[in-house]
């Protein structure tokens, strides 16, 4: 007749909770935007002891249901943790008017275990996506990278042949300055010889 699905949050590392990510009948405000933390209420205790706790003697206080037709207190309330492995991943958390047969208790525990499956594949989905997207952008900046060291390469091997060729116009320049050297120096010679 009401219930609710918590599902871990693991924003906080240090410190995950549980949040209200569904609820249908739900009546209890203030625990649509609260965070349960482990061992926090019957909800927080579910969670803690990966337990399965199935409760015939509600408090008054506890909850009440209702409907067009008033507010009643429920005869049962039936809280499974989502178990995937050895990880929880929520609570679905369930009143009702009557008690449940064992047959609608494990209807409820398979449930519980397949949305715990469902979770934790979207859960890994999503950490593969991002690590895909860091890969891809870390191969992207090696390949820029791996281009800007190839321009650089280029140019410094275009300077490096332009040195190379300067060298070499220098060369010929001390080559040439020799010839004329040696020319002025046996010219030298023979007018010294004349005078």
């Amino acid at each position: 007749n009401q219930g609710g699905v918590f599902v871990i949050n693991n924003s906080d590392i240090n410190m995950p909770f549980l949040e209200m990510k569904g609820c249908y009948a739900w009546d209890r405000q203030k625990f649509i935007e609260q965070k349960i933390y482990p061992g926090d209420g019957l909800i927080g205790q579910c969670w803690q002891e990966k337990d399965v706790l199935y409760i015939t003697d509600i408090p008054e206080n506890y909850i009440s249901i209702t409907s067009g037709l008033g507010k009643a207190l429920p005869k049962s309330i039936l809280l499974v943790p989502m178990v995937s492995g050895s990880q929880v991943y929520g609570v679905i958390e369930i009143a009702s008017f009557n008690l449940l047969e064992d047959y609608e208790i494990k209807f409820i525990k398979s449930l519980a275990e397949s949305t715990a499956t469902t979770i934790s594949s979207a859960r890994v989905n999503e950490r593969t996506k991002q690590l895909l997207n860091q890969t891809q952008h870390s191969s992207k900046r090696m390949r820029d990278q791996e281009e800007e060291m190839i321009e650089k390469q280029s140019s410094m091997n275009k300077k490096q042949e332009a040195l190379d060729a300067e060298i070499e116009m220098l060369k010929k320049k001390v080559g040439e300055f020799g010839h004329k050297n040696i020319h002025l120096r046996d010219e030298n010679e023979v007018c010294l010889l004349y005078t």
